[in-house]
């Protein structure tokens, strides 16, 4: 159906004869697929490089009522024309458009703009499926099918393509995807491989142009085509069991086998007698059983294809032979009108023993303090019985403790997590399997250290934190952490803090109260100035209303007032006055360092490099200097 639309003043004169087609068959297709749709992504694309334009959206609203949309055309700035419609699809002539051109499509519904695309008519052709695709099995190797095809011709020559394939089993739902990526570009043919034998299977090839990256512009798929890969020796042993139906009579019977374990057809069975001494016969037949004769001893079973035999299958036929420790596998069936059923199997022993050797160990999981561990069943040749539990062992440290843990595990179980392990720590670890005649022997050692514990990892942490810090204090306050502690080691005057002479100046004080048989003295002595260029330290000697003279404490209770010289009290005199008369006093009394009343504080180290007493005294410039020294005048600067 096609419906011609005109819209006045939209068209050029060369273009008003246009016709825009409206396909409402399938339109009405996509409006019922997409009704629950709220999508509108518009697309346009052609069939071939001479065909017209079909532009596709998906419906705006979540309803089946009508609604009308708008489909512009516009190239560059300028609108071509707009078509209103109540259908999702247009079909654009071809006549109407030019290549080498960009073109936008907008379509809008109640004045919004619902979606647009730009696109060049050249670009959006959509290639056709690829032509004459065929599928042959490889003449050398059952498992290898080769699937050819030719491109499409519905696009230029010079145009490259990619190519996608699917396959799978015939009558399966499913398909298996190959992708592009794993086909050349260019590509008309692609081998599959790891098939399985004489199995049928189906295939489809779709393609695209190099680097299109528009899903909507692959080609559709191509016919389902079908073959199948050719027959291999059969992969299975036939199960054999035989009947007694009174005296001499014995039936072999046996089933046949599935068509992934044939691998082929199964065309004839071959089955060998015998006797007491040596083989009797070897009987040709189809299927599935046959009468053997009373003394017939043991027998074997092979079935045939076309490309070689199942292993033989062997039975014993006479009591009282079966071997201890071997195992023996009893299947019973079900015989139906169409056929037997399927087995229900059993591993059986005539006499059990203690098996060989152990499951061999491997780590799955590893921990701080846990470990998962995994392994398979002993080999049923190494079994001798029926395997009732397994007991695995670990020793921490093999070298050093000797002492094992026991743990007995189901032998339902595959994998265990042990649990309880210390961190950082190497074990050994294996297994034992037990019958009911005893544990057998041990299997394979494993050695397994587990990882270092997230506490352990954080106080070595902290403790190199603490260190580090520690190495900065003592770096920081390093001069009073050393002589904090070399008192503990050296004598106490080595690690007394001693005034720097550089910053701290001496200055010697003193403050005097005439005494009262000074009072005669009418004017002040003259006070002598003296320029100081050693140490700053200020020391204060005043001279008190007692009958002898006290030296001040430069610091009695403390070493830091060595760096700060001492504040005069409210009652001391600050004009520092001495009698002319002191002279004659001190001529009358012996002087001493050592006054009375106070105790001079002297510390070691200044003991031990300042002269006694008695050696100032003998000093003739001490004597001559005796005012400067007793602070009768003062140091200034």
């Amino acid at each position: 159906m096609s419906i011609k639309c005109w819209t006045q003043g939209l068209f050029p004169a060369q273009v008003m004869r246009a016709t825009i087609r409206i396909v409402c068959e399938l339109l009405l297709t996509v409006a019922v697929l997409n009704q629950h749709s709220n999508q509108t992504d518009l697309f346009c694309f052609r069939l071939n490089k001479d065909s017209e334009v079909k532009c596709t959206w998906s419906p705006s609203i979540n309803t089946l009522n009508t609604t009308e949309y708008f489909f512009h055309l516009e190239e560059g700035s300028n609108e071509l024309f707009q078509v209103p419609t109540n259908l999702t699809l247009v079909t654009l002539e071809r006549k109407i458009l030019s290549a080498g051109k960009c073109y936008i499509a907008r379509v809008k519904a109640n004045n919004t703009e619902l979606s647009s695309l730009e696109f060049f008519i050249e670009d959006i052709v959509k290639p056709n499926p690829p032509a004459n695709v065929s599928a042959k099995p490889a003449p050398d190797d059952p498992t290898i099918i080769m699937i050819e095809w030719t491109k499409p011709t519905n696009l230029d020559s010079s145009v490259n393509f990619q190519f996608e394939l699917q396959y799978r089993m015939a009558g399966q739902k499913n398909w298996t995807e190959v992708s592009h990526d794993e086909i050349e570009v260019q590509a008309i043919s692609y081998c599959l491989e790891d098939l399985q034998p004489f199995t049928q299977y189906e295939f489809r090839v779709r393609c695209r142009r190099d680097g299109e990256t528009n899903r909507k512009l692959w080609s559709n798929w191509s016919a389902v085509i079908r073959a199948k890969t050719l027959e291999a020796s059969p992969d299975a042993v036939l199960d054999v069991w035989f009947m007694r139906r009174g005296l001499g009579s014995i039936t072999l019977l046996w089933k046949p086998l599935e068509q992934h374990q044939a691998r082929g057809i199964i065309r004839r069975y071959s089955v060998s007698e015998w006797d007491a001494e040596e083989m009797s016969k070897v009987t040709n037949i189809t299927c599935c059983n046959i009468s053997l004769s009373e003394t017939t001893r043991h027998v074997t079973a092979t079935a045939y294809n076309s490309v070689g035999a199942t292993e033989p299958a062997k039975l014993n036929l006479v009591e009282g032979v079966l071997q201890p420790r071997i195992p023996y596998k009893i299947s019973v069936y079900t015989r139906y009108q169409n056929g037997l059923g399927g087995p229900v199997s059993k591993i059986v022993y005539t006499e059990e023993g203690v098996p060989l050797t152990g499951p061999q160990v491997s780590i799955y999981n590893i921990s701080q303090v846990s470990a998962t561990l995994l392994w398979e069943d002993v080999s049923l040749s190494l079994r001798q019985g029926v395997i009732l539990y397994y007991t695995l062992y670990y020793v921490k440290n093999p070298q050093e403790d000797t002492r094992q843990k026991v743990i007995n595990i189901s032998s339902a179980l595959h994998n265990f997590m042990l649990l309880n392990l210390e961190p950082e720590s190497t074990y050994n670890i294996w297994m034992t399997a037990s019958t009911n005649r005893g544990e057998g022997k041990s299997g394979p050692q494993l050695k397994l250290k587990t990882q270092a514990s997230h506490i352990a990892i954080g106080k070595r942490i902290v403790l190199v934190l603490f260190i580090l810090a520690a190495i900065v204090l003592c770096i920081f306050f390093g001069k009073r952490c050393f002589y904090q502690r070399c008192s503990f080691l050296i004598p106490q005057w080595c690690c007394q803090r001693i005034p720097d002479p550089k910053i701290i100046r001496t200055r010697l004080q003193q403050n005097l109260i005439t005494p009262d048989h000074f009072g005669m003295v009418e004017n002040d002595p003259e006070v002598v100035k003296v320029e100081e260029t050693i140490p700053e330290i200020v020391v204060q000697v005043p001279l008190v209303t007692s009958d002898s003279l006290t030296l001040t404490e430069a610091n009695s209770s403390t070493t830091e007032d060595l760096f700060h010289p001492s504040m005069p009290t409210q009652d001391t005199d600050n004009s520092q006055q001495a009698s002319i008369g002191l002279d004659k006093q001190l001529e009358e009394q012996p002087i001493s360092t050592k006054l009375p009343g106070r105790n001079c504080f002297i510390s070691g180290y200044e003991k031990h490099f300042m002269p006694s007493p008695e050696e100032l005294l003998e000093d003739e410039w001490q004597l001559d200097r005796k005012e400067q020294w007793l602070g009768m005048v003062e140091l200034q600067q």
